[in-house]
């Protein structure tokens, strides 16, 4: 990705026998949590070769966290933010719509210390079918939205290039969201002087970020799908117009990920402290970079492989 990446040490993959587990969980106990394309929710033993059913939860899971409850949150791309109990396997609808409107593309989620969720929407104009048609046309449709503990819904920021990733900062004074489409990733203030204001945590990015989340060191992990080459950058210049015609039609290969794994880890203040890669080809389109206790899990939208290596 560039000279700054270095390669990902002892990378390995396994195979959990089911397609695309998009985000992983690392629980206390060593085990993973996982959705799969078939709306199943997963739990692999820490042995990484059991791995059995906990729910279903119909459409297709993406981002999971922890509520304060021990159930789990599910960002579900077709139906909305979800909890599963992980014992019974019941599920339950949070936020099926938002003023009126389903929530067409629920993405990635982080929860506060009091149950409030901070939940991403990446778009309103497309499922998860059209997922890159956004990014294509530079519409920016995306949104940050909170599910206080009341159940109320507010917008904490709109106007966001495929809002993706979400972290909420370990004081929870501010919380960080993806916008994928423009490879950076968005700051909002929840608390202090600047309680409201946005600014941007960190800005061109080597590649396009998909999910966040807190590892057990500390830092905010970051997955990158493939990195922004040029190609995909002419794309930008181009008048709306064409590129509304563009995500029309089948992705041309100089715009297609590339084969290989990526991800990286900040610093609160938003210093990159790691860069990563594993170029073999065996893994790719990283949608997740989960670290737990000093080793990294990657998962991905497509194949049935989550890789792992160590720091």
């Amino acid at each position: 990705m560039s000279m700054s990446f270095r390669p990902m040490a002892g990378f390995q993959t396994f195979n959990i026998g089911s397609n695309g587990p998009e985000d992983i969980l690392a629980l206390n106990d060593g085990s993973l949590v996982t959705g799969n394309d078939t709306g199943q929710i997963l739990r692999i033993e820490p042995d990484l070769e059991t791995v059995g059913v906990i729910a279903q939860i119909g459409g297709r899971g993406l981002g999971l966290d922890l509520l304060p409850d021990g159930r789990l949150v599910v960002c579900n791309a077709m139906l909305g933010l979800q909890a599963v109990d992980m014992a019974t396997g019941e599920v339950e609808l949070l936020v099926g719509t938002i003023d009126g409107e389903p929530l067409k593309f629920c993405n990635n989620a982080a929860v506060a210390k009091d149950g409030t969720i901070y939940f991403s929407s990446s778009t309103t104009r497309h499922g998860i079918e059209g997922s890159t048609k956004d990014i294509v046309e530079g519409r920016k449709t995306g949104r940050l939205f909170r599910r206080n503990p009341d159940g109320s819904v507010d917008t904490v920021l709109a106007d966001i290039s495929f809002a993706n990733g979400v972290a909420l900062s370990p004081a929870e004074d501010f919380v960080l969201v993806n916008s994928t489409g423009e490879y950076g990733i968005h700051r909002v203030w929840l608390t202090g002087d600047k309680a409201g204001q946005n600014d941007m945590f960190a800005t061109n990015l080597p590649g396009f970020p998909d999910n966040l989340s807190v590892g057990s060191d500390g830092l905010v992990w970051c997955a990158l799908v493939t990195p922004v080459t040029p190609a995909l950058k002419q794309i930008e210049r181009l008048p709306g117009w064409l590129r509304f015609i563009l995500a029309k039609l089948p992705e041309p290969k100089s715009t297609q990920p590339a084969q290989a794994a990526y991800c990286a880890a900040f610093d609160w203040d938003g210093t990159m402290v790691h860069g990563l890669e594993d170029t073999s080809g065996a893994f790719s389109f990283t949608t997740c970079a989960r670290e737990h206790k000093g080793r990294v899990y990657l998962g991905s939208l497509h194949g049935s492989n989550i890789a792992y290596f160590e720091l």
